[in-house]
């Protein structure tokens, strides 16, 4: 179920947007997520997300589908590649900052989704 959620998911982000041509919208692959051990149950909770841009990529927002119990949060970026585009080579790594408020159950799960329909996942304990 979990994985057709995250098959939806990544069409209806990719459908947002033109996929043909440059500044076509992308799922961005995450290298890291952090987020707190603990988190009152009052909130708020805060979590870093760090992102893949550089040469034509760039971040734009997050999509984000939330429950008390999870969060899934998908890293939306825009593709300046095309035809008669030239993009540098640089690669960097931003970080970025995302804060939910309560309601949260214990455990509270929050997950990252990659381009390929993976997910990066960390627990969190409501305290």
């Amino acid at each position: 179920m979990r994985l057709l959620t995250c098959v939806c998911l990544t069409l209806a982000v990719l459908a947002c947007g033109d996929s043909s041509g440059p500044g076509r919208q992308v799922v961005l692959d995450v290298t890291a997520l952090a987020a707190p051990d603990t988190v009152p149950a009052a909130g708020p909770l805060t979590v870093t997300v760090t992102v893949t841009v550089g040469g034509c990529l760039s971040f734009e927002r997050f999509h984000v589908e939330r429950t008390a119990a999870r969060l899934d949060l998908v890293a939306v970026g825009r593709d300046g590649s095309g035809p008669g585009v030239a993009c540098t080579a640089d690669v960097r790594y931003e970080a970025h900052e995302y804060s939910a408020g309560p309601p949260f159950t214990d455990p509270f799960t929050v997950a990252v989704r990659q381009p390929d329909g993976s997910s990066i996942t960390r627990q969190v304990h409501v305290r």
